[in-house]
């Protein structure tokens, strides 16, 4: 059944709510302005969204991006950390209705349309994860740390069904929702949207997700990225646990534990199907145990009182 939506010609008023798309972005430039092109080419009116960009505090030049599509929406929120930027989304937006997306990603022409109509006017559902599948720059021949990338991030079904939340790069919620479990937690680096999408649950609003509100993530290429990331994540997991009271031997031996290899993960590897060939098996056997290890000694410096990075 196709969602009650109105054309681009029709009056926007035709069982059609107005959305708020919120885009919070720390430089890349680059990747801006492809998910905004994918934006303006979305089947969902054109006049029944507005478009947001929270600018947290890039280097790069990003106004003269927005500038190319005047009516999109462009402030800045200085505070680090991408939640920090979404509240400041948030509190810019006057749509019923909220669409988050990452500067890095494109929208399917659809995505809109299939979100929203899986987040329909059921009071009982409290967000909507749609689907991230991956682009690699050789699709032919991906590289160990683009096949690492596919297999282990934005696996939003898992994330909704087992563990209770959306990644907020493709979430689709409402204003009565925020209003009732309140906005992103923004002292987190990390982790932001695994914090709220559990309080929604335990607000007793249903998760949903969405496998035909598609976006598509460049995989990632370099390892620096993952390490980065994983160092973001580890803080992120930190923050949201809260600094440990354990004792510093306790604390030693559950990190000496955990720089072993972790043997179901790497299993896990061994026979993904997404995986080709033995060597890829290894290269990406490997990167999964380094960033375990990264994430260990990360936590490590976080006890320490370093601060979580960005």
């Amino acid at each position: 059944m196709p969602p009650p939506y109105a054309t681009r010609d029709e009056s926007p008023t035709d069982g059609c709510p107005f959305v708020s798309v919120i885009i919070a972005v720390y430089n890349n430039a680059k990747g801006l302005r492809k998910c905004l092109t994918s934006l303006e080419r979305q089947t969902f009116p054109r006049r029944s969204f507005e478009i947001i960009v929270i600018d947290n505090g890039s280097t790069e030049d990003l106004a003269s991006v927005v500038a190319e599509l005047p009516h999109v929406r462009f402030e800045q929120e200085l505070t680090p950390g991408s939640y920090a930027a979404r509240n400041r989304g948030i509190t810019l937006a006057t749509g019923t209705h909220f669409a988050f997306i990452d500067s890095d990603i494109i929208a399917d022409r659809n995505w809109l349309e299939r979100g929203l109509f899986a987040l329909g006017d059921d009071p009982t559902i409290g967000l909507v994860g749609g689907r991230v599948d991956f682009l690699f720059a050789d699709p032919q021949n991906p590289s160990a740390v683009e096949l690492y990338d596919s297999i282990t991030s934005f696996n939003q079904r898992h994330y909704i069904e087992h563990i209770g939340f959306s990644g907020a790069g493709n979430l689709f919620t409402r204003r009565d929702v925020l209003d009732a479990v309140g906005p992103f937690n923004p002292l987190l680096k990390s982790g932001g949207d695994l914090e709220w999408g559990q309080r929604v649950a335990r607000a007793g609003f249903r998760l949903v997700y969405a496998n035909d509100a598609l976006v598509f993530h460049p995989a990632r290429k370099s390892l620096e990225e993952f390490v980065a990331k994983a160092r973001r994540v580890a803080g992120g997991h930190y923050a949201v646990r809260g600094r440990s009271q354990e004792g510093l031997l306790r604390f030693a031996g559950r990190c000496l534990r955990e720089c072993l290899p972790p043997l179901r993960k790497l299993a896990g590897v061994a026979i993904d199907p997404r995986v080709p060939g033995t060597a890829n098996r290894f290269k990406v056997g490997g990167i999964t145990y380094l960033l375990n290890l990264v994430r260990v000694f990360e936590t490590v410096r976080l006890r320490f009182g370093a601060e979580s990075r960005r």
